[in-house]
């Protein structure tokens, strides 16, 4: 069996990594390759990746760095050649690499006081028996077992000798302890992803002391000097090198670099690397057959992680037929290109191994991460039967982005309801872009932007969801055309946000901000500073809906009078909240305050611009929580100055982030950086909310506070479920009739079914209608298409019931012809065609069906059924209807394979035959 889904990036080998997200040859065009690496340029290259890597790794100023020949091999046993001999050593060898280093000390540099800790592998040596008074050789973690060592508070602050720490699979993915550590060397090629041949070794000034004034007495090669005349050649640690670097390779390093950069430094990338190892922790706790090679949780590496597989049927096997069956798994893994390169090291267990380090984008492949089943004792042919490991149950997981700081517990809910979600905050345009092919939901606040480009990447997004009220972030008509749900919270800082209106309402009537800078200043303006009451002014609302609303009770709580414009509030509405409801133009010339609290829309952009401002009060006070585009600023500074606005409050801006403004700085100007949300409470709620929708829609079709269609709670999708089926059956069907360009669809309902939200019923008989057209229709968007095409749709609802408890009837009208078909529930709730074009007829809808409208006459149906039986198609079902004797009369005949064109075209030869229609449903 083969696996059932692939990564996008099957790449997880422990060594050369996966390159990091976003890179391209392209990255690569800058390298002076061709020049000389003692040039200029070339130096300068490599004393920008020798600074770049101390302030990334947080490396102490009397720290040295170098860029050494030979990769990490080569840095520690320049190390090793250099360093040791003055002293005893201990050697912690509790994997392959950490035996090598054993090798080269006992059998090349052969010296004789040397303790070697052991230990299995999956397991540490005794850390406590480390000598402080000894020097000591370490791997940091190990790649080849999965082992590393939790924690340095097993090295002596006082320590005579020095630690020599072999970090290439732990420098940028731990915040390494730098005085704790003399000599510390990593390649480029691991966590960094970078091109391999060269290493990196970090000197301590113990180091640097030891080198100084100790000669080993063995001969050291030149790619091993780092002294000269007993004194630290400063030129290596500076941009010079011992040998000819690859400037390509230079180029690469100072490309990741910036990656790492970019997503936050160090932390970005520790965090990076230990989601990805939580996913696989995740994984190892549901699975049963398979375990961390690392025995003690603590010790599980987050980069090279190793597991073994605990299957009865494999531990009982000898160890090469072990070895070999866990070559078979990788091997096929690699042969379907589903992940190259994840069998055990070789002188490790039988087992699989996978690098999570932060070049990993969340670990892609996420080896089967939910579920427990693995490979059976009846699965030992050679393959095992992967697809046990990669069954479709496991790997056909919903999957989110969080590309926004939120709350934790959004990411807590999405977990809980089984969804697979990554949080990455801060990615490029370009880097969201790579990353979208693989999520079916989106979650944000404001700092994402979901263009066009981006909803076009999205081949398998199916809902953004915005943790907070405005949208204008998001593409929406592209995300409706992609047929992606948009949902946001409108409720979860409603409150926030009214509180920060009324609080920007005190400030601007007691010239708070001012008055605050003054006295802290040091100065006592008293006089300076006169308010006005909020007591019996009148607060003019634009906008009552959600934050408004709230907003204008707090307002009556401070005994003042509020007027509302707001053309979707009714008469009953505004009387209920106690507010009056008016025209703009009343508004504007009567209200004392004005605060805003509507969408950014075509139509309310520049709502108050210079006419608004015209029509005002003198010295009105404005109040601006909601979006920074419904003031023409312009306008509004000119205003200021002309003392037509006494004052403005504003926590948005047309531009944001707002850097640069003309109104910053006006003493008439209260501002704040967009803090209308910025409340723990309302963090929390939009998340929860958030997540909550999301998570419905994604799990069970609910639709809650979708922008662009119709709301379905889950309640709601349980009750429409075999509506929705027959509906878009209903679609369908008229759909692949159809061959003429549409001009209206009139959907009809009556019966029980009027009591249920027909709208996303309407929406599916449209998307099924459209289908056969394009295939990129889906309820989301259809309404949509049919509007971009002129495409009139009517609906209708007859609470009374006819001779079905319930019915739905699609009349379709093209420029040709009406056609109409019509449908029921029957008693086991499955759907059922009842009548075409009136025409009664009781039909359940097969996959594979046959249309035949044709006249009344005898013979027909025999010359059906012999012209079907002649070119081998079996009849299931037949179902006939004639509107009278001899009249027109249609055949929905329900065949077990499709027909062919040449069936077609025998049954269109027939006598009498008007149409004939293949239908797939």
């Amino acid at each position: 069996m083969k696996p059932l889904q692939k990564p996008a990036n099957p790449l997880f080998s422990s060594g050369p990594c996966a390159k990091h997200p976003g890179w391209t040859i392209k990255n690569l065009e800058n390298a002076p390759v061709g020049r000389s690496h003692r040039a200029k340029i070339g130096k300068s290259r490599l004393k920008d990746a020798i600074d770049r890597t101390a302030a990334l790794l947080g490396v102490p100023d009397d720290y040295r760095i170098g860029i050494v020949p030979a990769s990490d091999t080569g840095a520690v046993e320049m190390a090793l050649w250099s360093l040791l001999g003055a002293r005893g050593v201990d050697v912690l060898a509790w994997e392959s690499f950490g035996s090598g280093w054993v090798t080269d000390i006992t059998k090349q540099l052969k010296l004789d006081d040397i303790r070697t800790l052991t230990a299995d592998y999956g397991d540490l040596p005794d850390l406590s028996q480390v000598d402080p008074a000894r020097d000591v050789v370490f791997t940091w973690n190990g790649t080849t077992s999965g082992v590393r060592v939790p924690d340095a508070d097993w090295i002596s602050d006082q320590r005579a000798g020095l630690t020599i720490c072999d970090a290439t699979s732990a420098a940028f993915a731990v915040d390494l302890p730098w005085h704790k550590l003399d000599v510390t060397t990593f390649s480029w090629q691991k966590v960094m992803g970078s091109e391999a041949a060269h290493g990196m070794i970090i000197l301590s000034p113990r180091a640097v002391e030891r080198l100084e004034s100790y000669t080993p007495p063995w001969p050291l090669p030149k790619i091993f000097r780092l002294t000269k005349g007993g004194k630290l050649i400063e030129g290596i640690f500076t941009g010079a090198t011992i040998n000819t670097p690859s400037m390509l390779c230079v180029e690469d390093y100072l490309d990741a670099l910036s990656w790492a950069e970019s997503i936050g430094g160090l932390t970005g990338m520790i965090a990076k690397s230990q989601a990805n190892l939580a996913v696989l922790s995740d994984w190892v706790k549901r699975t049963d057959w398979v375990e961390f090679l690392a025995r003690d949780v603590a010790t599980v590496s987050s980069t090279s992680v190793c597991f073994k597989i605990v299957a009865p049927w494999f531990t009982d096997l000898a160890p090469a037929d072990q070895a070999a069956v866990a070559k078979e798994i990788a091997a096929l893994l690699d042969q379907e290109g589903a992940a190259y390169d994840i069998g055990a090291y070789r002188d490790a267990p039988a087992g699989l191994r996978i690098w999570a380090g932060s070049t990993i984008e969340l670990l892609t492949l996420r080896l089967c991460c939910r579920g427990s089943t693995g490979p059976t004792q009846q699965s030992r042919q050679h393959t095992h039967n992967i697809s046990h490991i990669f069954s479709e149950r496991h790997l056909k997981m919903v999957k989110v982005l969080i590309s926004d700081k939120l709350s934790p517990l959004a990411k807590q809910i999405f977990e809980k309801r089984g969804i697979e979600v990554d949080q990455i905050v801060g990615l490029s345009p370009e880097q969201l872009i790579e990353a979208i092919p693989r999520y079916d939901g989106l979650a944000i606040r404001s700092a994402t932007k979901v263009t066009k480009a981006v909803l076009e990447a999205a081949t398998k997004l199916k809902v953004v969801g915005r943790a907070g009220i405005g949208v204008d972030n998001v593409d929406i008509p592209s995300a409706t055309a992609r047929g992606v749900v948009v949902m946001n919270t409108p409720f979860g800082n409603s409150i926030t946000t009214a509180e920060h209106a009324i609080a920007m309402m005190f400030a601007l009537a007691r010239q708070i901000p001012l008055a605050n800078a003054s006295t802290q200043a040091g100065k006592w303006e008293k006089s300076r500073f006169m308010g006005v009451e909020l007591t019996s002014k009148i607060l003019g609302i634009i906008g009552c809906g959600n934050i408004g609303s709230i907003a204008a009770e707090r307002a009556l709580g401070l005994k003042m009078k509020v007027i509302a414009f707001d053309p979707y509030l009714s008469v009953e509405r505004a009387e209920e909240l106690g507010v009056e409801k008016v025209e703009l133009d009343d508004l504007l010339a009567r209200a004392d305050f004005i605060t805003l609290h509507t969408p950014l829309t075509d139509s309310t952009r520049g709502i108050l611009g210079a006419e608004a401002f015209k029509k005002m009060k003198d010295g009105v006070r404005i109040i601006n929580c909601a979006r920074g585009g419904l003031i023409d600023e312009a306008a509004l500074l000119e205003a200021l100055n002309n003392g037509k606005v006494a004052g403005v409050a504003l926590d948005v801006y047309a531009t944001e982030p707002a850097k640069e403004n003309a109104l910053f700085g006006h003493e008439k100007v209260v501002a704040t950086p967009h803090l209308g949300a910025a409340t723990t409470e309302a963090q929390v709620n939009v998340a929860v909310q958030v997540a909550e929708q999301m998570a419905d829609y994604l799990l069970d079709g609910a639709v809650t506070n979708a922008l662009n269609m119709p709301s379905v709670s889950a309640e709601e999708s349980v009750r429409l479920a075999p509506y929705m089926l027959l509906a878009k059956q209903l679609g369908s069907f008229a759909g692949q009739l159809t061959e003429h360009a549409l001009q209206t669809i009139q959907i009809e309902y009556q019966g029980d079914v009027t009591e249920l939200n027909t709208r996303p019923l309407t929406a599916i008989v449209v998307e099924g209608l459209l289908r056969p057209l394009m295939d990129c229709v889906n309820m989301v968007n259809a309404l949509a298409v049919a509007k971009e095409r002129d495409i009139n749709i009517a609906e209708t609802r007859h609470d009374s019931a006819g001779d079905y408890n319930s019915y739905i009837k699609v009349t379709v009208t093209t420029e040709k012809r009406v056609r109409c078909v019509a449908g029921t529930l029957f008693a086991n709730k499955r759907p059922r065609i009842v009548s075409v074009k009136d025409i009664a007829i009781e039909s359940e809808l097969t996959p594979n069906m046959l249309y035949v409208s044709n006249e009344d006459l005898p013979g027909f149906i025999g010359a059906l059924g012999t012209t079907l039986g002649a070119a081998g198609v079996n009849i299931a079902t037949f179902s006939l209807g004639r509107a009278e004797q001899g009249g027109e009369a249609i055949a929905l005949v329900a065949i077990d394979v499709p027909a062919d064109a040449a069936t077609l075209a025998a049954v269109e030869n027939l006598p009498h035959v008007k149409q004939v229609k293949p239908l797939t449903f």
